[in-house]
């Protein structure tokens, strides 16, 4: 039966319509892809509460275990960051990479730091510890010292890196106190 005259049809979409509907279609399903790839990437990283340990891309194809951890000492090291110029590929020779962290005095007492530094080993295994940095910084309970050091990969292989410190008394950090690896080419 056909709908007479004058009482509401229900004829066909307007080709406009159909185009229109097929537009937004598409845009809800490349949003979806964009979210599902976002949330994806190694380069999110984990609630800063949740104490995770799972590595996190800090760019340039580093990735490293951000996750806060205190030494024995009673140095609380957070914020570790690893990075190059290249994103999200790994370090070439003749790259640098640049290591970032801070150190806190979780302890009641103060703490005489000797200097903090990024250790360092080569493919070939030998030191290229990088530069010292806050020699002789006194850290009072709580108070907190960033760090940093830049090293210049000009062999390829496999690069061990990590954060350290020395405090007065030649007390070193933990041995490769939250090593990460870089991969060069």
């Amino acid at each position: 039966p056909h709908p007479s005259p004058g009482t509401g049809s229900a004829r066909p979409l307007p080709r406009r319509a159909l185009v229109l509907a097929g537009a937004a279609a598409v845009v809800v399903v490349v949003l979806l892809v964009v979210l599902l790839v976002a949330n994806l990437q190694p380069g999110s990283s984990p609630d800063a509460n949740s104490g995770g340990g799972a590595p996190v891309g800090a760019g340039g194809g580093i990735e490293v275990d951000s996750s806060p951890v205190t030494s024995e000492d009673g140095l609380r090291l957070t914020g570790l960051q690893a990075a190059s110029r290249r994103d999200p590929e790994s370090p070439r020779v003749g790259d640098t990479v640049t290591v970032s962290y801070a150190l806190t005095n979780t302890t009641d007492q103060r703490l005489e730091l000797e200097y903090t530094f990024v250790g360092v080993r080569d493919p070939a295994d030998d030191h290229r510890d990088t530069e010292d940095m806050n020699e002789g910084k006194v850290l009072q309970p709580g108070e907190t010292v960033n760090a940093q050091g830049r090293v210049l990969i000009d062999s390829a292989g496999s690069w061990t890196i990590w954060p350290c410190y020395v405090l007065a008394g030649e007390r070193f950090c933990p041995d490769r106190w939250q090593e990460f690896f870089v991969l060069a080419e």
